[in-house]
């Protein structure tokens, strides 16, 4: 629930924060919540997670961060567990 990144990382994983989402009808709303980051920014939670996103994803369903230096992927919410 505490968002640890910046400087440099913040910088290559930016927060992900969305007023409103779209969640598909096979997750579960209730997952996902929002924090206030030291900063005093927003950020999008996913069952209590941060969420970030990859500074080179630029469309809708990249995932060009997948693996980067190996300790960074994609949420699978079918094989999550916090």
């Amino acid at each position: 629930g505490t968002s640890n990144c910046s400087g440099g990382c913040i910088k290559n994983w930016p927060a992900f924060y969305a007023k409103k989402i779209v969640i598909p009808s096979t997750l579960n709303p209730a997952d996902f919540g929002t924090i206030t980051r030291a900063d005093g920014t927003m950020q999008t939670t996913y069952k209590g997670w941060p969420l970030y996103y990859f500074v080179n994803d630029t469309a809708r369903g990249d995932v060009t961060g997948q693996g980067v230096h190996g300790i960074w992927f994609v949420i699978d919410p079918f094989n999550f567990a916090p």
